[in-house]
This record gives structure tokens, sequence and C-alpha cells, in this order.
């Protein structure tokens, strides 16, 4: 598996397309996130459609939630979020679900969170 955090991917989607067709080659798994790896966070406490375009839009939702997030490797390492998020995990693969859902039928990409497939899968190997 290889998740892709797409926050990046409109500075250089030549790049991103290539990354994508060497990983089908390659048979590996993909998971999207756009606009970034946060939206996967924000979904253990929210439904959201919402079209985020850019972490700037999304941060200040997610600090509605966790109100000392901060995107540093010292947070990671310090705050233990898979403690604070366990007892949530269902609920953002719900949400990560009837958001793919929402996309399929209103066919739009307003905002994509594959993470949930990448637990699915570990799930069915434990």
């Amino acid at each position: 598996w290889c998740i892709f955090d797409m926050d990046k991917e409109n500075e250089n989607p030549d790049n991103y397309q290539e990354a994508l067709k060497k990983a089908k080659d390659k048979k590996i798994n993909v998971a999207r996130v756009f606009p970034c790896f946060e939206l996967w966070l924000l979904l253990h406490f929210n439904k959201s459609y919402r079209p985020y375009s850019k972490y700037k839009e999304l941060i200040k939702d997610l600090k509605k939630e966790i109100s000392d997030y901060d995107k540093s490797e010292k947070y990671y390492r310090f705050k233990n979020l898979p403690n604070l998020l366990n007892d949530r995990l269902d609920e953002a693969i719900q949400n990560s679900i009837k958001l793919e859902e929402h996309n399929k039928t209103h066919q739009t990409k307003s905002s994509i969170c594959d993470i949930y497939k990448i637990i699915r899968n570990i799930r069915e190997l434990i």
C-alpha cells in the first residue's frame, strides 16, 4: 500500500500521474487523500462532503476537534494520535465511505480519502 497525500498534486500533475502508473505496474495499492492527510483525521469526528481544496481550509475544521493540532513531527511523536483516535476508527471508515459514495453520486471529487481501504485490508489479514 502507498498513501498519496495529494496536496501537492496540482504543483506537478505529470509526476503524480507517473507515480500512479508506476504503482499500478508494480501492483501497489494506492490510497489517495485530497487535499491533505488531515482529512483522514477530521473524518474521525465528522462526516464531511465539503470541497476542501487546500490544507488551510481544512485545518480550521480539524482544530475544532483537535484544538492543539500541529502538522509537525514533534506533535505526531508526542501527542500519540493513534490512542486519541482509536475509538473513532470505525466512524472514520464510515465517514470515508460516505464521502466516496457522495463523490460518485454527485460525480465530483470534492475531497478524497481512501485510507479506509488500507484499514479494511489490514483487518482482513488479522
